[in-house]
């Protein structure tokens, strides 16, 4: 290529590069494309709630890039949720969504959060821990767990031997490469003593 193509070629990567960044670009996207582009993850308020205490569900959709996303619904069933204990459904909410939408818009660079309540009416916790399973539908589901009715000091402890396993993995993988390091050091004639 002489300099003019390579110039007329920079000038247009440039310009469509611009117009990317301020318009971005609208495809539809397969369930399994618009899923992978998204950062989308579920959380809670908190993670310790007492028996009887509301528990605040964020649904976050993070688009981190230049791209338009559409969320389209056959229905506005937009959103689903699951209160699971011990591999068991006990609850299900379905119907969660805009009344009258069909479609979600996740424009470029932003940040997209519904905020699910679920209160003592919809379904009451006893003490235990749960997951919490929402369903954006005919997409993807993502889980976050809780706990209901127990002291921080109780799940502390069910966790303690977790710990335990990956402190001592850690410090093997610290001393480990300095002993195999002295090793080879002690093995050096520098430190060798004469006789």
């Amino acid at each position: 290529m002489n300099w003019k193509t390579e110039t007329l070629f920079l000038i247009l990567s440039v310009t469509l590069f611009s117009y990317l960044c301020t318009v971005g670009i609208n495809h539809h996207y397969s369930p399994y494309e618009l899923t992978t582009g998204l950062l989308i993850t579920v959380s809670t308020n908190k993670v310790y709630y007492e028996i009887g205490e509301p528990i605040l569900i964020f649904l976050t959709i993070t688009n981190p890039t230049i791209l338009n996303y559409n969320f389209w619904f056959s229905s506005t069933n937009q959103v689903e949720y699951d209160i699971i204990q011990n591999n068991q459904t006990l609850y299900q909410a379905r119907g969660i969504g805009a009344a009258i939408c069909t479609s979600i818009y996740i424009t470029p660079l932003t940040i997209r959060t519904q905020v699910i309540n679920h209160t003592t009416m919809a379904y009451f916790l006893k003490g235990g821990i749960y997951q919490i399973n929402v369903t954006i539908v005919g997409y993807c589901s993502r889980t976050t767990q809780v706990y209901v009715g127990i002291e921080n000091q109780e799940v502390g402890q069910e966790f303690l031997g977790v710990f335990e396993n990956f402190f001592v993995l850690g410090l093997a993988s610290i001393l480990i490469p300095i002993i195999m390091g002295l090793s080879r050091l002690r093995n050096n004639k520098i430190f060798r003593m004469k006789v």
